[in-house]
C-alpha cells in the first residue's frame, strides 16, 4: 500500500512544481513585457570653455627676463605674465629724445639769430638733461651774431666808402674834371657792394629758414619714433588679455629667445561657458538627440562623494572624426555638453574647482526600454541577420 500511495503522491508534485514554474515564468514574462528600465548612452571626454582659447604672443620679441606664472595658474585680466630685456627699446627713447633737444635748440637758435638775441632762451628740462648742448648752441648763437656783425659792419663801411668816392667824383664830373666813365665804374661797385650785402643777407635767412624747416620735419618724425619706441618699451612687459587658467608654456627658461610673433602661453578663458566634448561610439549615436539630459561624473572628484553635474546636449558631430588621443585612432561622434548653471553654481559654492582638460564620464539620458525589449533584441538581431544571407 505505502508504494501505491508514494507513485500516486509522486506525480502531484511534479505537477505542482511545474505548476509553480509556469506561473514564475508567466509572472516574468509579464513583468519584463511591463517594466522599463532607463537606456543610457556612456561616453567619455573632457571639460573644454566656450571661449576660444586665447594664444599670447609679443610682437617685436626679444630675450625673456622673466616668467610669472606656470601652467595651472587662475590668472586675472592685466595680470604680468612675463618680461622681456627693455635695453633696446629704452636706448632708442633715449637716443630719440637727445635728437629731438637738439633740433629743437637747433631751431630756438634760429630764432634768435634772426630776431638778433643773443641770449639763448631755452626750457628749464633741457638746461637739466642736456648742458653740454644748450652751451654749444649758445656758443654757436654768439659766433654766428658775431658773424653777421662783422660782416654787416665791413659791407656797410665799404658801401659808406664807396658812396663818398661817388659824390666827390660826381662834383668833378660837373665841372669836367672826372669823365662819365670812371664816375660810372664807380656807380656801378657801389650797386655790387650793395647787391653783395643783399645777397649776403637773404642767402643767409634762405639758409636759415631750410634749417629750421628741417629741424621742425625731424622733430615730428622722432616724435613718431618716440612714441613706437614706448609702445614696443610698453609691449616687453606681457599682461593677461583676459581671466583665465594658463593652459601651456611654451617658452619656461629665463633667457630664451623668443622670435618676433612667436607663442609664448596659452591661456583658457574662464569667462565662458563651460562645456564638456565627449566622444560617442557610432554604434550609439541613433540615440543621442539635441537638448537630451546627460549626467556628469568628473574622475578628479569622487561622485559618490560630491555627486554628479547635471548637463544637455547641444551640439552633434555631423560626422565621425578619429580619436587622436587614441593609437587605434577609433572613430566617433563629437557631442558637446553645456553643464546645466545651477548645477555648476552648487559646484562652485563648495569651493570645487572645475577646469578645462578634466576627464569626465557622461551618461546620455536615451529615454526607457522594455525589459523584453532588451532580452529578445539579440535574437531579433540575429534572425535578420540570417534572412538576409
Amino acid at each position: 500500500m505505502r508504494d501505491l500511495s508514494k507513485e500516486i503522491h509522486q506525480p502531484k508534485k511534479s505537477k505542482i512544481f511545474l505548476l509553480l514554474i509556469s506561473l514564475f515564468l508567466i509572472a516574468l514574462l509579464m513583468w519584463s513585457y511591463e517594466t522599463q528600465f532607463a537606456r543610457v548612452v556612456r561616453a567619455s571626454g573632457k571639460v573644454v570653455s566656450a571661449a576660444r582659447t586665447q594664444i599670447v604672443q609679443n610682437l617685436e620679441g626679444g630675450i625673456l627676463t622673466a616668467l610669472y606664472v606656470k601652467e595651472g595658474d587662475n590668472i586675472k585680466k592685466g595680470q604680468i605674465l612675463a618680461q622681456f630685456d627693455p635695453t633696446r627699446f629704452q636706448i632708442l627713447v633715449e637716443e630719440s629724445e637727445k635728437k629731438i633737444a637738439t633740433y629743437t635748440l637747433r631751431k630756438l637758435r634760429l630764432e634768435h639769430e634772426i630776431n638778433g638775441t643773443e641770449k639763448l632762451t631755452v626750457p628749464a628740462l633741457y638746461l637739466k638733461q642736456y648742458p653740454d648742448l644748450v652751451s654749444s648752441e649758445q656758443a654757436l648763437l654768439s659766433s654766428r651774431l658775431k658773424e653777421l656783425q662783422s660782416r654787416q659792419r665791413n659791407l656797410k663801411h665799404l658801401i659808406a666808402l664807396k658812396k663818398q668816392e661817388y659824390n666827390k667824383l660826381k662834383k668833378f664830373n660837373r665841372g669836367g674834371a672826372v669823365s662819365s666813365v670812371e664816375l660810372l665804374n664807380t656807380q656801378q661797385s657801389l650797386a655790387k657792394l650793395q647787391a653783395d650785402l643783399d645777397n649776403f643777407l637773404s642767402t643767409r635767412y634762405k639758409e636759415q629758414a631750410e634749417t629750421m624747416s628741417k629741424a621742425v620735419s625731424e622733430i615730428s618724425l622722432l616724435k613718431e619714433r618716440i612714441k613706437t619706441a614706448k609702445d614696443q618699451l610698453k609691449r616687453t612687459i606681457v599682461r593677461a588679455p583676459s581671466s583665465g587658467t594658463v593652459n601651456q608654456i611654451f617658452f619656461s627658461t629665463v633667457g630664451a629667445v623668443v622670435r618676433p610673433g612667436q607663442t609664448i602661453l596659452e591661456i583658457v578663458p574662464n569667462d565662458g561657458t563651460i562645456l564638456v566634448e565627449t566622444r560617442v561610439a557610432p554604434k550609439d549615436i541613433g540615440y543621442v538627440v539635441l537638448n537630451m539630459k546627460t549626467s556628469l561624473k568628473l574622475t578628479a572628484y569622487d561622485y559618490s562623494i560630491y555627486g554628479t553635474l547635471l548637463g544637455k546636449v547641444t551640439k552633434i558631430g555631423a560626422d565621425t572624426v578619429p580619436d587622436q588621443n587614441r593609437r587605434d585612432r577609433q572613430l566617433s561622434y563629437v557631442v558637446t555638453i553645456a553643464i546645466n548653471p545651477d548645477s555648476l553654481a552648487k559646484w562652485r559654492a563648495r569651493k570645487l574647482d572645475i577646469r578645462t582638460g578634466m576627464v569626465v564620464e557622461a551618461e546620455l539620458e536615451a529615454g526607457s526600454m522594455r525589459i523584453i525589449d532588451y532580452i529578445l533584441r539579440p535574437l531579433l538581431k540575429t534572425r535578420d541577420a540570417l534572412a538576409t544571407i
